[in-house]
């Protein structure tokens, strides 16, 4: 019998510059690595070897249909791992995935992709904590991943913090208009905290200073709700709830 039950199915050309830090992330989990080369002339093969990976050579017929089964005919697993060169599988036992594969109860399984731009948010974080000014390395994260919530909520979070509240307002709404339980379940995965009480209070706080009080106590109340003990959505829950009855009161 096979000792061999979990696969990696690549299709590559020319991936010199991601090939290996993809590798190194599945070879400890995987039982065996089957690549399909369509015509790299750099070191890509060269890589690809060190790590035991079984090459095969296959002219592109500008078709990946044609590529993709052509690896996935190569694969000797019950099961197979279909990944790309610039993706990364992140930390996983290998026993444990055994066990999990070998246990027949399931035909397939999803694999949930986290979005690479959250390297950037944790690269962000750093030159923060560390006293630089992170714009420019946001800037160059949200021209590679526009459509990254987690990024454009740090967005929001700056132009709050530098006042351009109208821009962060326009942000955050986009942000709390999102159903994140269509997210947390489908092949990307954030969290959903960003899409509530992390945007809440922000929103609140932008909303108050450009004067819109009566959507500022909405949003300051649904901070409230989520963090009840906060001290701090108590009081500026209390304070835009004194100033919309005073201008009422006024309003009479």
């Amino acid at each position: 019998m096979s000792d061999i039950i979990f696969s990696a199915s690549m299709i590559v050309r020319n991936e010199e510059r991601f090939l290996e830090g993809c590798l190194e992330s599945i070879k400890d989990v995987v039982d065996e690595i089957v690549i399909v080369d369509t015509g790299s002339t750099d070191r890509t093969k060269e890589i690809a070897a060190r790590y035991g990976a079984r090459v095969f050579d296959f002219p592109w017929r500008g078709d990946f249909a044609a590529a993709r089964n052509e690896s996935l005919d190569n694969c000797r697993g019950d099961w197979i791992l279909y990944i790309d060169a610039d993706e990364r599988l992140r930390p996983a036992s290998r026993d444990e995935v055994r066990r999990i594969l070998s246990g027949g109860r399931n035909a397939a399984y999803t694999v949930r992709f986290h979005p690479i731009g959250d390297a950037y948010y944790e690269m962000i974080c750093l030159v923060n904590e560390r006293g630089g000014d992170p714009e420019a390395l946001l800037d160059e994260a949200l021209w590679l991943f526009p459509d990254n919530y987690l990024l454009i909520w740090t967005r929001a979070l700056m132009l709050t913090r530098s006042g351009r509240f109208e821009k962060a307002v326009k942000l955050l709404k986009g942000l709390v208009s999102v159903d994140p339980e269509t997210l947390v379940e489908g092949p990307l995965s954030y969290n959903s905290a960003i899409f509530r009480e992390l945007s809440y209070g922000p929103l609140a706080d932008c909303l108050f200073k450009l004067g819109e009080y009566g959507e500022s106590e909405r949003y300051y109340s649904l901070a409230s709700g989520y963090d009840p003990g906060s001290v701090e959505y108590q009081t500026k829950l209390k304070f835009v709830r004194a100033l919309l009855n005073k201008s009422r009161t006024g309003n009479e």
